[in-house]
């Protein structure tokens, strides 16, 4: 499934109201996408293939901008990623992945902010996590977990190269916390 070249604003809806969503078994591609402004997710994928989220900017989503669970392998590159909130319930501000391989290059994540775990970007039980490239700039984070840039869980393999993170705030880490490395 390929989503290109779209303007995805302004929707709300029962559960959660996400900007996309998409639940799929196979490969799932967006990009050269605007999505603002949405009542929920702004891009919330759920499925076991190959995830690629390029080129789009992600802005303004008041449950996370973007949430990726159970995928294979997913890849985020040259997104802008900001002012997305989570609301006092919820986990991320930025983006949140869960599973498979991880990799962010080329991003920028600016003015997220999130209640639990971490304003930028947040990844749990991933076989292989890469951050490269990647600019951090104002992301926040209230309580547990404490991070206001990036936050990576319980994950084998963890890569950090060449990134930027500046004036990220949070009550225990404002930049990086790595944490629980190793499978469930």
């Amino acid at each position: 499934m390929t989503v290109t070249g779209c303007t995805v604003t302004g929707n709300s809806g029962g559960s959660g109201g996400n900007g996309i969503s998409i639940t799929i078994n196979g490969t799932a591609i967006i990009q050269n996408c605007v999505v603002s402004n949405n009542q929920g997710t702004g891009i919330l994928i759920n499925q076991s293939g190959s995830i690629t989220i390029q080129t789009c900017m992600i802005t303004g989503s008041t449950h996370g901008g973007l949430l990726v669970s159970n995928s294979v392998a997913t890849n985020i590159t040259n997104n802008t990623i900001s002012n997305n909130s989570s609301g006092w319930t919820g986990t991320f501000g930025g983006v949140f992945v869960y599973g498979g391989t991880v990799t962010f290059s080329g991003n920028t994540f600016t003015n997220n902010s999130s209640y639990w775990n971490s304003g930028g970007a947040y990844v749990e039980w991933s076989s292989s996590v890469t951050f490269s490239g990647n600019t951090f700039t104002n992301n926040s984070c209230n309580i547990t977990g404490n991070v206001g840039g990036a936050s990576v869980g319980s994950s084998n393999s963890v890569t950090f190269s060449s990134n930027t993170f500046t004036s990220n705030s949070g009550p225990s880490t404002g930049g990086v916390f790595v944490y629980g490395r190793g499978e469930p």
